[in-house]
């Protein structure tokens, strides 16, 4: 055995653990306090770790910093998005509204930001019954990315809000074959048929159409 291979096995040293995240919050909070450098790359790391902590409220301020850090408009509609998805995943739907009205109002942003804030928009309005004005921002998202799902399902939730049942029936349908795993669309069209069974009768082939969207959400669906 070679002297570094005895020492290798017998010395008292020991590695040192990674910081935790906690610690990683703590220094990064102390640079962001001691240095002018890299701000906006220390901000986005609050954020981050903010969020991985299950803390989405306590990123707010440094998301707020951040956005104040530049005048473009493509950021800005960026970072607005954000603050708006953390206020909704905090229940304050109010001030996710505002946010994401912000947002919009740039006209600004990547074609995903701007489906975003348009069907997040939308979701918001139709959680305190503004259905006529949630539809026009689920339509604007699914004419930027039609392929996604939540904005046929919000949608539908539009439409059934005002009354407009067949029409809700095809983007509930149009949201269940887009994505099978997301239950949602599924339960508020049968919750809408258990609650206006007429509707059954207005629609061509919905027995068939309600039984492929239930044999593709598979057995883990929810079943009104």
């Amino acid at each position: 055995m070679t002297d570094e291979e005895d020492h290798a096995l017998t010395s008292d040293e020991t590695e040192t653990p990674p910081p935790t995240l906690e610690q990683r919050l703590a220094g990064l909070k102390r640079l962001l306090a001691e240095t002018e450098r890299d701000r906006e790359h220390l901000l986005r790391a609050l954020v981050s770790l903010h969020v991985r902590t299950d803390r989405p409220t306590d990123a707010v301020p440094y998301l707020h910093r951040l956005l104040a850090t530049t005048e473009e408009p493509e950021e800005q509609a960026a970072h607005l998005l954000t603050l708006g998805q953390l206020m909704e995943q905090g229940g304050d739907l109010p001030a996710a509204a505002e946010l994401y009205t912000r947002g919009l109002a740039l006209r600004a942003g990547a074609e995903g930001v701007r489906y975003l804030l348009h069907n997040n928009l939308g979701y918001c309005l139709n959680q305190h019954a503004r259905f006529a004005e949630a539809e026009p921002l689920c339509r604007a998202a699914i004419a930027l990315d039609p392929e996604r799902y939540n904005a046929h399902k919000n949608l539908g939730v539009a439409l059934e809000g005002q009354g407009r049942y067949a029409e809700a029936v095809e983007c509930y349908v149009e949201s269940s074959r887009r994505n099978p795993a997301d239950p949602r669309a599924l339960r508020h069209l049968e919750t809408m048929l258990a609650r206006h069974p007429e509707v059954a009768t207005a629609v061509t082939d919905l027995p068939a159409t309600l039984a492929a969207c239930r044999a593709l959400a598979g057995p883990g669906r929810w079943v009104q």
